[in-house]
């Protein structure tokens, strides 16, 4: 098992970068299309609990096979880490990751922040006597 920095070439994904991100790193490129199809392949109950808890750390590895799948969450919920391999199992790699020309296992800790906002509220005037 490798971590993302001791290896050669990154996991290759099936989407292309645009002109917006041609200048981010293939590392960042990869994080920010794991997060993108994380939250869109989700429920609206699973993303109210994201979003209730804050922060999730979702740890998952990249295959030799090029497969994907979940090691380890800071959730509790069986039903939301069932949906979470469900959307990783379609999340499509094209090939994995290259360390000495042979494919090999890398686990990722993927952090997502949720902000939640304070709602505003609107002064009342002060009142002159």
């Amino acid at each position: 098992m490798f971590s993302l920095s001791n290896i050669e070439e990154y996991p290759e994904i099936n989407y292309k970068k645009t002109k917006k991100e041609k200048n981010i790193s293939e590392k960042e490129f990869l994080f920010r299309k794991l997060r993108l199809h994380l939250i869109s392949g989700l429920s609206k109950e699973s993303l109210t609990e994201f979003i209730q808890k804050g922060k999730v750390f979702v740890e998952f590895v990249i295959s030799d096979k090029a497969k994907t799948k979940i090691v380890k969450t800071n959730l509790k919920s069986k039903l939301i880490i069932t949906e979470l391999n469900g959307v990783f199992v379609d999340f499509e790699v094209l090939k994995p990751a290259i360390k000495n020309k042979r494919p090999v296992n890398v686990s990722f800790v993927l952090l997502i922040k949720f902000n939640r906002k304070k709602p505003i509220y609107k002064k009342r005037p002060r009142r002159y006597y």
